[in-house]
C-alpha cells in the first residue's frame, strides 16, 4: 500500500515537472520570436523601386546620353571594326543589409550599353589596335594586359584550357587606361573567334547578364541575337569583340 501510495506521488511529481518545463520551454520560445520579430521590425528597409519611376527618367536618361557618347565615339577610332548588334540594360538591384553583410546603399540602378563588333585580319595585331582605339591611346593596363597574358599563354594547355589558351580565353578587361573593369565604364567583356556556331556557345557569355524570363519591374533589356549577328557579318571578318560601357545613375538609402 504504501509501495503503491509512493510510486503514485512519483508520477504525480514528475507529470508537474514536466508540465513546468514545457510551459517554461514554450515562455522561451515565444518570447524568442517576439525579440527575434521585434529586432526585424527594427531594421531598416529598401524601398520598392520600378524603373518607370518619375524619378529615376532624368538621371537614366543623363547618363545614356553621356555613355551613349563615349562608347560610340571610342568605337569610332576603331576604323576597321564592323557594329553587326547593339544591346541596352537596365537593372535595379537591392543590397543586403544583415547580421553578415551591410551594404551601404539599398537600391542601385546601373545601366549598360552593348556593342558587338567583328573585325578581319590577324587577331594579335588587330586586338591591339582596337584596344589603343578604344583607351584612346596605348597603355599598360586593361585589355592591353589581358592581351599581354595572352601573348604568354597562347597556344598552351591548362587544366582549364585542355585545348589550347585562345583569344575566345582572354578575360574581361576594362579598356580604358587605369580602369578596373568592375568599376564600369567602357570595358571589353571578351572576344570570340569566327564562325562562333549556332548557338554561340562560350561567345553568349560575354555579353552582359540578361534579365529573367520571368518580366519584372527592376530589369529591362534588349534580347541580341548573337548567334544572327556574327552569321550576318561581313564577308572576311575573323573576330568579334563584345564592348559594354556601363555607369550607376540612381541610389536610394535604407528606410
Amino acid at each position: 500500500m504504501g509501495n503503491e501510495r509512493r510510486r503514485r506521488g512519483a508520477g504525480e511529481w514528475l507529470a508537474t515537472g514536466l508540465a513546468v518545463v514545457g510551459a517554461a520551454c514554450a515562455l522561451v520560445v515565444v518570447a524568442g520570436v517576439a525579440l527575434v520579430a521585434a529586432w526585424l521590425r527594427s531594421q531598416p528597409t529598401a524601398p520598392e523601386v520600378d524603373l518607370d519611376d518619375g524619378a529615376l527618367a532624368g538621371p537614366r536618361a543623363a547618363a545614356e546620353e553621356r555613355m551613349a557618347q563615349d562608347l560610340d565615339a571610342a568605337v569610332g577610332r576603331v576604323g576597321f571594326a564592323h557594329v553587326v548588334a547593339t544591346g541596352r540594360t537596365d537593372r535595379c538591384e537591392t543590397g543586403q543589409n544583415n547580421w553578415k553583410i551591410q551594404d551601404e546603399v539599398a537600391v542601385s540602378c546601373r545601366l549598360t550599353l552593348t556593342r558587338v563588333l567583328t573585325f578581319p585580319g590577324e587577331f594579335r595585331p588587330q586586338a591591339g589596335l582596337l584596344a589603343d582605339a578604344l583607351a584612346g591611346g596605348a597603355c599598360e593596363t586593361g585589355a592591353h594586359a589581358s592581351l599581354r597574358e595572352y601573348d604568354e599563354r597562347l597556344g598552351q594547355t591548362f587544366r582549364n584550357f585542355p585545348q589550347g589558351y585562345r583569344a575566345d580565353d582572354i578575360t574581361r578587361a576594362g579598356a580604358d587606361c587605369g580602369t578596373e573593369a568592375w568599376v564600369g565604364g567602357i570595358v571589353v567583356e571578351g572576344w570570340i573567334t569566327l564562325p562562333a556556331g549556332d548557338p554561340p556557345g562560350q561567345a553568349a557569355g560575354k555579353l552582359p547578364l540578361p534579365c529573367p524570363d520571368v518580366p519584372v519591374d527592376t530589369c529591362r533589356d534588349d534580347d541580341i541575337d548573337l548567334a544572327a549577328a556574327l552569321v550576318a557579318a561581313p564577308a572576311g571578318d575573323a573576330y568579334a569583340v563584345v564592348v559594354t560601357d556601363s555607369s550607376e545613375y540612381w541610389t536610394a538609402g535604407w528606410e
